[in-house]
């Protein structure tokens, strides 16, 4: 009867270590860890999908490589070279693989261990050990134990805590998302700048060169009589102003030429700088779009990576409260025991072992039920942070669509203020050239075309930043 009662109990602790292990994998192929740091996360993979959106179906889904939407060459070979030499990226990618060896950890407990200890024993007795004479006899023991340990995980507090690991595997690569949208945008932006002091350094030069022969024009007519000093020293003020302009615009050109090649990954005294597109070529969208869904905005990195932390809290809730129950271990141990090697081979040398065991927490001076008070206030807190970030979220791109479209006025209204005195000066010139007006006519109103071609350039180039800002506060683009 006892025999038939071991014989049973051995069978349903198998049967429950077969259906664990079966429960175990079923886990493992639910939520596998990949060591794929370098794998891009589309945003359609995101949980943080609107309803009703179905990813890359929706017409203003952001667009990963945003800036394309310039139609510049340059720009994306200028993207490339940051996105595979930019130290934070490679930084980001680090995180992602060390949140998956971290998942790995806490996967960890959801197999079984085994482990092997081979032990070889020799030992001799004394005279007086025992009371019956085995003085100078010695004995060899030879042990091979394969030892198998396993935490029958029926209540779900490991695999809580493992898809708790899995939540901070997503939120490392919604972190790398949203690194390589600001790299994105700072790329962007300082490339836009670049071009932009270069073509106003180009200005600032052709305004000095104009100021100087303002002066000389001016001081030939004061020596006939016809300027007074007030028209010297205005001119001269005119040309000071214009060396200053230059020389602050080359100084910006230099600082954003140093900037670039330092989101590139490189040193700025590299000048390594590959080709920028001339500032004439570059292209504007020719709309802005101004109704804008606002589920977009649940696209954002740090809209899923809040979401995400959510989630994790909520399952370390959920395993601090099943810290509380009961939890059950299988311990398991066989192998070849033998005194002497002459019997370590025999089948008659195998032993097993099986233990099983049920341990309840009864007093623990209150640690186990503070834990679960502390994660659910952890939860609570990125709640409310969670909440905040999509506040935030709408925010930040209504503000972008309001600068967008005031910036978007005042560049058509700075562009026909320019198109108005770049045809005066023509006529100027016309009259200049044809002996019906005077040459420091024509001069200032050069002058005051190249004031207005500095502004409108300094315009679109905002035009152009308020899109990037734009397409980083939607998440990548739209």
């Amino acid at each position: 009867m006892n025999k038939l009662l071991y014989r049973a109990a051995i069978y349903l602790l198998t049967i429950a270590c077969f259906l664990a292990m079966i429960d175990c994998s079923k886990a493992l192929a639910k939520h596998p860890v990949k060591d794929q740091p370098f794998a891009k996360l589309k945003a359609s993979q995101w949980r943080s999908l609107g309803p009703g959106l179905k990813g890359d179906s929706q017409e203003n889904f952001p667009a990963e490589a945003w800036w394309e939407a310039f139609n510049d060459p340059n720009l994306n070979t200028l993207m490339d070279q940051a996105l595979s030499g930019n130290l934070t990226i490679k930084q980001a990618l680090e995180n992602i693989y060390t949140a998956q060896q971290i998942a790995k950890t806490y996967r960890a407990p959801l197999l079984p261990t085994v482990s092997t200890a081979p032990q070889y024993t020799w030992q001799q007795y004394g005279q007086h050990q025992f009371v019956f004479p085995l003085h100078g006899r010695t004995y060899q023991t030879f042990i091979t134990p394969l030892t198998t340990t396993y935490e029958v995980d029926f209540l779900g507090k490991n695999r809580a805590t493992y898809q708790s690991a899995l939540k901070g595997v997503d939120v490392a690569r919604y972190q790398y998302e949203a690194t390589k949208i600001l790299l994105a945008s700072n790329v962007v932006t300082t490339y836009v700048n670049v071009s932009k002091f270069r073509h106003m350094e180009k200005l600032a030069q052709a305004q000095v060169e104009t100021s100087q022969k303002l002066l000389k024009h001016s001081q030939k007519l004061l020596e006939l009589g016809q300027a007074t000093i007030f028209d010297i020293q205005n001119s001269q003020l005119v040309l000071d102003q214009a060396n200053v302009d230059l020389s602050l615009l080359s100084g910006n050109r230099q600082v954003a030429e140093n900037q670039l090649e330092a989101l590139l990954g490189k040193e700025p005294t590299s000048n390594t700088l590959p080709p920028i597109t001339h500032w004439d070529a570059f292209q504007l969208k020719s709309r802005f779009l101004t109704g804008i869904p606002s589920e977009l905005v649940t696209r954002r990195p740090d809209v899923a990576i809040a979401e995400a932390q959510l989630e994790a809290a909520r399952l370390n809730v959920e395993a601090a409260r099943r810290a509380l129950l009961p939890s059950i271990n299988l311990l398991g141990t066989t192998g070849l025991n033998a005194i002497g090697i002459q019997h370590l081979l025999r089948a008659t040398s195998l032993s097993n072992l099986l233990i099983s065991s049920i341990s309840q927490p009864i007093f623990t001076g209150g640690r186990l039920r503070a834990e679960v008070n502390l994660r659910k206030s952890k939860y609570r807190l990125l709640l409310s942070e969670y909440q905040n970030t999509l506040v935030n979220a709408f925010t930040d791109v209504e503000n972008n669509l309001a600068q967008l479209q005031a910036n978007n006025e005042a560049y058509q209204e700075i562009q026909n203020q320019t198109a108005s005195i770049t045809d005066i000066a023509a006529k100027e010139k016309a009259k200049m050239e044809a002996g019906i007006s005077s040459a420091p006519l024509w001069l200032v109103r050069e002058s005051q075309r190249i004031t207005y071609e500095k502004a409108l350039a300094q315009q679109k180039a905002q035009l152009m930043i308020d899109y990037v800002g734009l397409s980083k506060a939607l998440g990548g683009g739209f």
